[in-house]
């Protein structure tokens, strides 16, 4: 039986990845060039490369699946893409 909350909460958990991707790759902007980090900036950095993530690889890369999440929630990929051009 189709349960319409259940598609609902899926697409808030994607939506959930995709701000968190942004807000990591932000940050990975942020840090980027400096001359030195703070501890905490290295563990921030080393917190979001854990596992194999890359976030400017999977928002900016091809077939990535960035796109095909970001429709699924109604999110326009190039728009979000946009906006992370100028980071």
């Amino acid at each position: 039986m189709y349960d319409p909350n259940a598609d609902y909460a899926e697409r808030l958990l994607w939506a959930a990845v995709i701000k968190r991707a942004i807000d990591d790759y932000r940050t990975v902007m942020r840090y980027q060039g400096q001359s030195s980090l703070s501890k905490a900036e290295e563990q921030r950095l080393a917190k979001i490369y854990n596992h194999g993530s890359d976030p400017e690889r999977w928002i900016f890369g091809i077939d990535s699946g960035f796109e095909d999440v970001c429709r699924y929630v109604g999110v326009n990929p190039d728009h979000a893409r946009a906006s992370l051009k100028h980071c």
